[in-house]
């Protein structure tokens, strides 16, 4: 039985590609609420960035990185793709990502009709990995889920969703088993 949460520094891999044609705009990005992360970017030009390097994720249990993404002003001709996130060797889907964007007039025009709330809806749930809206993309794992105990809040909590969430393992060969992919 596992009494309480320790912490593993595990490798990890995010390389994205942001763009804006009319202002500057900013990236942070947070593991477990710990900035790592943060940076301008200059406008009318693609910026390519890869991070690589270790962070303390909580094991076992959950896990969020968000990365946070706003600018000086909205436009419609930016965008930011997540091209790859992998942590310890095992692939986070780009999917996964929760999306709450800014509340700027598009979105709140957007949310005001039956036919936007529908694109709304069907933009955060199905997002691919190319994001148009400036917000914050949640990413949340569950590290070494074979070690919660099933009465742990967290557990509860993730398993009473229905949703599986994407796993991590400290011990690469147990990835296999799981529905995260290996590199």
């Amino acid at each position: 039985m596992i009494k309480s949460k320790t912490t593993d520094s595990l490798s990890t891999h995010l390389s994205f590609s942001t763009y804006n044609a009319e202002s500057e705009h900013n990236i942070k990005i947070e593991v477990n609420g710990k900035l790592v992360f943060g940076k301008a970017f200059a406008k009318k030009k693609q910026h390519d960035c890869r991070i690589t390097d270790n962070f303390e994720y909580v094991r076992p249990g959950l896990n969020i990185v968000k990365i946070l993404w706003d600018g000086d002003q909205e436009c419609e001709n930016k965008f930011l793709k997540i091209i790859k996130f992998v942590v310890n060797d095992q692939i986070i889907p780009n999917y996964s990502a929760m999306i709450i964007p800014l509340e700027n007039e598009y979105i709140k025009d957007l949310k005001s009709t039956e036919q936007g709330m529908t694109v709304y809806k069907k933009k955060i749930l199905y997002n691919g990995n190319y994001f148009g809206w400036y917000g914050t993309y949640r990413f949340q794992f569950v590290v070494d889920p074979h070690l919660l105990v099933q009465s742990q809040p967290s557990y509860s909590a993730i398993r009473g969703t229905g949703i599986k969430p994407d796993v991590i393992f400290t011990e690469k060969g147990l990835a296999k088993h799981t529905r995260v992919q290996k590199l």
